[in-house]
């Protein structure tokens, strides 16, 4: 979600910046967004709105990095139920963390929904690691591909330890009850 409020701050030509903080290791520039000229929307029922938004990106001054962006939207359309919505999302460096240095460490949220409920959410990762990519294999057996919405009743063959496991890790499943498809004539096949 952060990539696209970062895109449309820096690539529309309707922001204005001004700086709001200078520091000998960072810079902050303060932003606008007007509605007419946003690219964010939010979810209403059915409809996605746009909304318009103002914050802040704290910038490295040696490195250039984002170090934090902050968004706080302006009031939301009624069919949004919210209020307003404000998150901070904090950097590391690149020197810090290597290859993975545009992934927020923290993000923090705040939400008001129209009934006056406030919703704070804190969400913190750490422990990224890049995967190789696996190589090539052949499938152990190779027939027609499977025709869709069939349902498939799965047992892993082995545990996923969540706090280790990553996108692009190899599962192994096996299958538990008989696939029943129909073939072309009619009649039921396993």
């Amino acid at each position: 979600m952060f990539a696209s409020h970062l895109l449309d701050v820096l690539s529309n030509l309707a922001v204005r910046f001004q700086v709001l903080d200078e520091r000998p290791d960072a810079l902050e520039y303060g932003f606008r967004v007007p509605v007419e000229a946003s690219h964010v929307v939010m979810g209403a029922g059915r409809e996605w709105l746009p909304t318009g938004y103002n914050g802040s990106l704290w910038i490295g001054r040696d490195s250039l990095d984002v170090r934090r962006l902050t968004v706080d939207t302006e009031e939301l359309p009624p069919q949004t139920l919210m209020c307003k919505s404000n998150m901070v999302l904090e950097f590391p460096s690149r020197q810090t963390a290597g290859p993975l240095w545009f992934v927020p460490t923290q993000t923090r949220t705040h939400d008001i929904l129209r009934d006056a409920t406030e919703i704070d959410s804190v969400s913190t990762i750490s422990g990224c690691r890049e995967v190789p990519p696996a190589p090539a294999s052949r499938p152990l057996r190779q027939g027609a591909p499977l025709p869709g919405g069939l349902h498939v009743t799965l047992n892993f063959d082995a545990d996923i330890d969540w706090d280790e496991a990553a996108a692009g890790d190899s599962i192994s499943a096996t299958v538990t009850l008989p696939i029943l498809t129909s073939n072309p004539s009619g009649a039921r096949r396993r």
